[in-house]
């Protein structure tokens, strides 16, 4: 054997850091090459790696001592994956910064969005912004419902939300959510009668006052003369009773004559009219003037009537008459001057004069008989064919003085006339106590294209116009005169004759100018020339 018992035990030290592996040794009597005496090596790879070195952050025991960065400072960094600073998940306690996509502040609850993160302000958009788990505390906006959709929201239902939600606003003012037109400001107009019509009185408030509409519910907000009597308003009819129906500053004043009274000229040169007024005791009075001079053969005088078919009968007071001429009462079969017809007139003198036509246009008999001033009460009744006339000076206790028998058609004009004595002179009957009893009105023929008599009787002239009340210029529907000569003439309402114009074929609208007019009520008349029927409407300008 060879050096037994004296051979020495060396390390290799594959790094030259003077420190040997304990795992590679080899035996010698002297100090090999690469090797070193000592074992104390655990990385004889890295020169760096040695007993004494010192310790750095790198995961390794740099100075074998067996431990792995000891001595060192560790922190816990957390991934950051948007760069706010604040990381999320379990976090990795190093000894080293790792870089860029990590923090040392942990908490971030969305690590997608740098905008979210712990400490930042709290925005309305439904998100947990500050990442303390609750979403949009502290910056919600209450709204309130509006149900009537009158821009008011109800106090006692809301909602919180970022934004104006639908059928929400952000005032809770409104006083009933269920009414558009009961909200903060409004404007309400007394119209204690419900006609329409206000006086111009108003109240500001939320709820409804009782006997009060908005300004859009009513026909006029003002002009209201009788607030306690919806009968009483503008555009009433003017009725004989002491009030102004009618709300124009008059009581009782004249008005043109409207339905279900015409009136109209009866043969050529009457230039007659007729109006309405009140006489004392709240009666009714027709006024009707005319010209002219009636032939045998043919009547001219004004005539205020109406189309009765059947046996029926007039009865008429002649409050007052002017002018020289005569006031009567008629049953005619046209408004032609030569018509078939019977009247019965008085000059309230000691005569009077009872008149019939049997043929058309031929001459008509007349006979005068004895009467007296107070013989003012005329009354012509019909039977079929049969016409009786009777005078009463009380219109109770009735005086025969005549009869006679005429074939007429069914249906006549049976009123009330002026008749003036020359062309000069204007002739002004006043009648009062007028009735018509007896008859039907005719009835419209639904074949009758053109409005000429049918079988059942003349057809009764209608029309209606349209705006009303009016500025200026109104529409006239025509629909039941079309392809007829129309007059078409405008009344103030004392009677006086203010516009007239002539058409020549009626169209189904005809327009008609009334800008010159003044403020005010008028009354619109049309009258179909072929039978001399006309009919009547009120219009206000305003």
């Amino acid at each position: 054997m060879i050096d037994e018992g004296v051979l020495i035990t060396y390390y290799l030290d594959m790094d030259g850091d003077g420190y040997g592996n304990p795992s590679n040794t080899t035996q010698a009597c002297s100090l090999p090459m690469g090797y070193v005496t000592n074992n104390q090596d655990c990385n004889d790879n890295n020169a760096a790696i040695k007993p004494g070195a010192a310790e750095i952050c790198d995961g390794v025991d740099n100075n074998c001592n067996g431990s792995t960065d000891e001595g060192l400072t560790f922190v816990t960094y957390y991934t950051d994956g948007d760069g706010d600073g604040y990381g999320t998940g379990a976090g990795q306690s190093l000894c080293a910064d790792p870089g860029t996509g990590y923090s040392t502040q942990a908490g971030d609850c969305n690590d997608n969005n740098a905008a979210i993160k712990p400490g930042v302000a709290e925005t309305c958009d439904g998100i947990d912004n500050n990442c303390n788990g609750s979403t949009d505390e502290g910056v919600l906006i209450t709204y309130y419902r509006d149900m009537d959709g009158d821009g008011f929201g109800n106090p006692l239902n809301t909602t919180q939300a970022c934004s104006l939600p639908t059928g929400y606003v952000t005032n809770n003012q409104d006083c009933n959510d269920n009414n558009p037109l009961e909200k903060p400001g409004q404007t309400w107009y007394a119209d204690l009668d419900n006609d329409g019509y206000g006086t111009g009185a108003t109240l500001t408030q939320c709820l409804r006052p009782v006997g009060h509409k908005v300004a859009t519910e009513m026909v006029a907000t003002a002009g209201d003369c009788n607030d306690n009597n919806a009968a009483i308003k503008p555009g009433a009819a003017e009725i004989c009773d002491g009030l102004d129906n009618n709300c124009n500053g008059q009581t009782d004043e004249p008005i043109a004559v409207g339905s279900p009274w015409s009136s109209a000229n009866v043969g050529s040169g009457a230039n007659g009219g007729a109006s309405l007024a009140c006489s004392p005791g709240n009666l009714t009075t027709f006024n009707v003037s005319a010209q002219g001079y009636s032939t045998p053969t043919g009547d001219v005088t004004h005539i205020v009537y109406q189309q009765i078919c059947g046996n029926t009968s007039i009865k008429v007071r002649v409050a007052a008459l002017s002018g020289g001429g005569w006031a009567g009462i008629t049953m005619r079969e046209s408004l032609a001057g030569g018509s078939r017809m019977v009247a019965l007139k008085t000059q309230l003198a000691n005569t009077g004069i009872r008149e019939a036509r049997s043929a058309t246009n031929g001459p008509k008999q007349t006979q005068i008989f004895p009467a007296t001033l107070l013989h003012e009460w005329l009354l012509i009744t019909r039977s079929g064919n049969t016409f009786q006339y009777f005078i009463s000076t009380d219109g109770a206790n009735w005086q025969p003085v005549g009869t006679v028998n005429i074939t007429m058609g069914s249906c006549l004009y049976v009123g009330m006339f002026a008749e003036s004595i020359n062309v000069n002179t204007t002739t002004t009957a006043s009648f009062t106590n007028v009735s018509i009893t007896g008859g039907n009105a005719p009835q419209v023929n639904p074949d009758n294209q053109k409005g000429v008599e049918a079988v059942t009787g003349l057809v009764q002239p209608s029309f209606s116009l349209f705006p009303n009340p009016a500025t200026g210029e109104i529409n006239l529907d025509l629909t039941n005169f079309i392809g007829q000569e129309l007059h078409v003439e405008v009344y103030g309402l004392e009677g006086k004759l203010l516009q007239s114009r002539k058409i020549a074929e009626a169209q189904p609208t005809e327009r008609l100018d009334l800008t010159a007019l003044q403020k005010g009520m008028y009354i619109v008349k049309v009258t179909d020339e072929l039978n001399r029927a006309s009919a009547t409407q009120k219009i206000v300008i305003q």
